[in-house]
């Protein structure tokens, strides 16, 4: 269809989340890219971004929504995370995809209007609201049957929150808007009248 495709990208070396869903929030694909650290980082990061790159070409991606990263105390993760974002740039542009960052500020507040609030509080409102993709949590533990949800959710967070404040609500607005204007032009006839 016509419709726009949105793929959410949370990335990581270890376990970049992603998930797929249209204008219309019908969730396509979710899951993760994971990748050993065995091997050299170069490798790990060409191994993600062909990955990506698969994936848009299968449910023909238009935009990619990308966490606005602000580095935290850990200065190395940073510098790998903007080198494997740079491939993922790459992969994106090759295959004419826009690509958006959205400050995790941004995410929260638009999705449940607390800027400051916690990872697990916009995976319940996503398990509850959206798509149910498991309870969250941020470790793998194989003995216990937990699988690591927080990398899911995230890139769901991501595509929600852009969908909802930059595609949805410009259509409510636009249709408001010519909600206002029809009234002011009838306004106006009748005046005339």
């Amino acid at each position: 269809g016509d419709w726009v495709i949105l793929l959410g990208l949370d990335l990581s070396l270890s376990s970049t989340g992603y998930s797929i869903i249209d204008e219309n929030e019908n969730v396509l694909a979710y899951g993760t890219i994971c990748s050993k650290a065995k091997y050299e980082d170069a490798v790990r990061m060409h191994m993600i971004a062909s990955e990506i790159g698969k994936l848009i070409k299968e449910y023909n991606v238009d935009i990619a929504v990308l966490e606005n990263y602000f580095f935290g105390k850990n200065p190395n993760t940073g510098l790998k995370l903007s080198r494997l974002c740079g491939s993922v740039f790459y992969v994106c542009v090759d295959n004419n995809v826009a690509i958006e960052m959205i400050a995790p500020t941004t995410v929260r507040k638009v999705l449940i209007g607390d800027g400051k609030a916690k990872k697990e509080q916009i995976a319940n409102y996503i398990r509850e609201n959206k798509i149910d993709v498991g309870e969250y949590s941020d470790k793998e533990n194989k003995t216990n049957g937990i699988k690591k949800t927080s990398d899911i959710y995230d890139s769901l967070a991501l595509v929600f929150s852009y969908l909802k404040k930059y595609i949805l609500d410009r259509k409510y607005n636009k249709w408001l808007i010519r909600v206002v204007l029809w009234g002011i032009k009838y306004i106006v006839i009748f005046v005339e009248t």
